[in-house]
């Protein structure tokens, strides 16, 4: 009942509001473009040495994704 309204709004935003936080990856601020970068970097990371077995990989992982 004695609390300070208005140092604890301002704690309160400190703490967990941010704004105007802009997020920029190798100069681009659009998430779609983001998301892109992200997926050819990580793509890249990955060589498939036995096709059959990824394949195998892949539908077993999509299966999961169904039933989740």
């Amino acid at each position: 009942m004695m609390k300070n309204g208005h140092k604890f709004s301002k704690c309160w935003r400190s703490k967990f509001e941010k704004v105007g936080v802009c997020t920029e990856v190798e100069g681009s601020v659009d998430s779609g473009v983001i998301a892109g970068k992200f997926m050819q970097h990580f793509s890249k990371l990955y060589m498939c040495s036995n096709r059959v077995r990824y394949e195998n990989l892949r539908q077993e992982y999509l299966l999961l994704r169904k039933t989740t």
